[in-house]
């Protein structure tokens, strides 16, 4: 993978994501350290390229999505 590429700026324009060993990567150290409520609005906002608090709350209902978000950018989360 990238750590063991002799060229990781190129295998980065050419990774497609398909890989499950960073599904993997993903599922147990981003999504299961979220809380419950936290991980349902990132999956309810993981379809847009972009997201601000007033978008994340009106596709969540979620009074606190600016918490949420604000919470996942201090943890570094993505």
């Amino acid at each position: 993978m990238l750590a063991g590429s002799s060229e990781p700026t190129a295998f980065i324009e050419h990774f497609a994501g398909t890989d499950t060993s960073v599904v993997d990567y993903l599922c147990d150290m981003v999504l299961l350290q979220m809380d419950e409520r936290t991980r349902d609005i990132v999956f309810r906002i993981s379809m847009f390229d972009r997201i601000c608090a007033p978008l994340a709350r009106a596709v969540t209902d979620a009074d606190d999505a600016e918490e949420a978000l604000l919470a996942c950018g201090r943890a570094t989360s993505f």
